[in-house]
């Protein structure tokens, strides 16, 4: 159930968030040699002008792969710690690791396809892969910096979760209750740990 639970989950705030994510990813690996954006809105004009409304989806489908598998490899790892590990940001770090080693591959492709101002498949974009490195090592480029953020940024959402929302259940109905804490933990969580996803952007 928690795994099914993490999928869905997954797939559903992958699929909302995936224009910002796009925006997120063109302008984290920007540097003084490369600067095609000025800004947020400058980036939403000139992906919507040069490659139209569809392009904000761009790498969905790994996407989709990704945050499905991570999400289900996440809560049923999570689930399963709870019983043994007394401290949610110890067992929520330790499954967000577990999920981000075996689903890897899905953000290196997914960050590849989004950078690209053409349409391309994720199989063209793993053969892409292959044929200029390592495959396993193209794959897990930037694996790294993306451990060293995700064990601290998950750890601190399920901590603050599972602190804030008993406290704002006194005041709202369970679902609001469970948005609000995990939209808090998320924005905390993302506070402490966006350096480390900026590195890894810019290594895949």
């Amino acid at each position: 159930k928690s795994a099914i639970d993490g999928a869905i989950a997954g797939v559903i705030s992958r699929t909302v968030i995936a224009p910002l994510d796009v925006i997120k990813i063109r302008l984290q690996v920007q540097n003084k040699f490369y600067q095609e954006y000025s800004g947020i809105g400058d980036c939403v004009r000139k992906i919507y002008k040069r490659e139209g409304v569809r392009a904000f989806w761009k790498g969905n489908s790994s996407g989709l792969l990704l945050y499905g598998s991570f999400g289900a490899v996440q809560f049923y790892t999570f689930e399963k710690l709870k019983p043994i590990i007394d401290n949610s940001f110890v067992s929520g770090g330790v499954a967000a690791t577990t999920a981000t080693v075996i689903t890897y591959p899905f953000d290196t492709i997914r960050t590849q396809m989004a950078i690209k101002a053409n349409n391309v498949s994720p199989m063209v974009m793993l053969a892409h892969l292959k044929g200029n490195q390592a495959l396993l090592a193209g794959l897990y480029k930037g694996l790294t910096p993306t451990v060293a953020q995700v064990a601290p940024y998950m750890g601190t959402v399920f901590a603050c979760h599972h602190t804030i929302q008993p406290l704002l259940e006194r005041h709202a109905p369970g679902p609001v209750s469970d948005f609000l804490s995990g939209a808090t933990a998320g924005v905390l969580g993302k506070l402490v740990t966006m350096p480390f996803d900026t590195t890894r952007k810019r290594l895949q």
